[in-house]
């Protein structure tokens, strides 16, 4: 408990600091914080124009979906306020050595990688998501029940960590390649088939690829369909096994790559 406290200590101290460099560049802040709102904005009024002209897409409505954009901005924010930033910077500190001095510190360095930055203009997207998301059940008069918000909420948890994962494995391959953006934009890109997008628009091997291989549909589909009664207890499951997976094979493959770089450093 005490080295947890001391974790949490240290990641409010890193979101105080970044909060107080923020306000000097207030400017930035807020073009970040209208380039957030005018994604959402975008995806939103696609979907609404594509579901007027066809009602909706496999078991997903409009107000389904826009639940949907609005787990997915959840998720997407806080991934990217907390750890984007920071494991974004890992190719950067492998290839100018300064990796070492991360090394040096009195904390598990895979956490200060990871959490050694906040970003308060992509934060707003957590804030929209809830906003989205209370705007879709409003409109939809679904009654809602304890259990499933909790649960909804822990997916929303292992999606988080599905998508920092695969986003860690990716900038791990710098120990080997040193640059590694190419691949970074190439991740991004599956991504977006799964971000905003009902998981009944893929079928057959692309489907399962996006569940199974490159996990994306996991990410945000899943919490939310499994809060709308769209998917059931499977994909709750699904969920949790490749949540644990590939968060485990992130901290063996970051253990491996730092023994590496440690042989390489000597």
């Amino acid at each position: 408990m005490k080295n947890i406290m001391r974790y949490i200590k240290f990641q409010k101290s890193i979101i105080k600091f970044c909060l107080i460099r923020e306000m000097e560049f207030r400017v930035n802040l807020i073009i970040s914080f209208f380039t957030v709102f005018l994604a959402y904005i975008t995806s939103a009024l696609t979907y609404n124009v594509i579901l007027f002209n066809v009602g909706s897409i496999g078991n997903w409505g409009y107000y389904d979906i826009l639940f949907l954009i609005g787990t997915a901005a959840i998720v997407d924010g806080i991934f990217m306020s907390f750890t984007y930033f920071g494991i974004n910077q890992i190719p950067d500190l492998v290839g100018s050595g300064d990796l070492d001095f991360i090394m040096l510190k009195p904390i598990n360095s895979m956490f200060l990688v990871s959490f050694r930055s906040f970003d308060l203009g992509t934060f707003l997207a957590i804030i929209i998501g809830f906003i989205s998301n209370i705007i879709a059940i409003i409109n939809m008069n679904n009654s809602i029940s304890f259990i499933n918000l909790i649960i909804y909420y822990l997916m929303i948890i292992n999606g988080t960590i599905i998508l920092y994962a695969l986003f860690f494995l990716t900038k791990c391959l710098a120990f080997k390649f040193i640059r590694v953006n190419g691949l970074n934009n190439l991740v991004w890109a599956i991504y977006e088939f799964g971000r905003r997008t009902p998981e009944s628009v893929y079928k057959g091997l692309i489907k399962f690829a996006l569940i199974y291989i490159f996990p994306v549909l996991v990410v945000s589909n899943f919490p939310a369909g499994f809060f709308l009664n769209i998917l059931g207890w499977k994909e709750l499951l699904i969920s949790y096994v490749i949540a644990i997976m590939i968060l485990l094979l992130s901290i063996v493959t970051w253990n491996i790559s730092i023994k590496k770089y440690n042989i390489a450093s000597s």
